[in-house]
């Protein structure tokens, strides 16, 4: 049982996390991401981008903001 749960954690499906394979950055269009570079998207107005494109560092725990949604002129 814990192995499975270990498993889980490990996987996309496992966190519900929902992937769509024809989603690309909506700052450099290019679909592909990797390990450190992944596709962050906003809470707000579904904003796809590129951990790099956007200069997030890390990948935020839970929700996450654009620029524009975090100061409240886009929504």
């Amino acid at each position: 049982c814990h192995d499975n749960m270990q498993l889980a954690i490990k996987t996309k499906e496992g966190l519900g996390i929902e992937y769509d394979e024809d989603v690309v950055c909506d700052v450099c269009r290019i679909p592909d991401c990797e390990e450190g570079n992944e596709m962050v998207f906003c809470d707000g107005c579904n904003l796809c981008v590129h951990q790099a494109c956007y200069g997030i560092l890390k990948v935020p725990v839970g929700s996450w903001l654009c620029k524009p949604c975090a100061l409240g002129i886009r929504g």
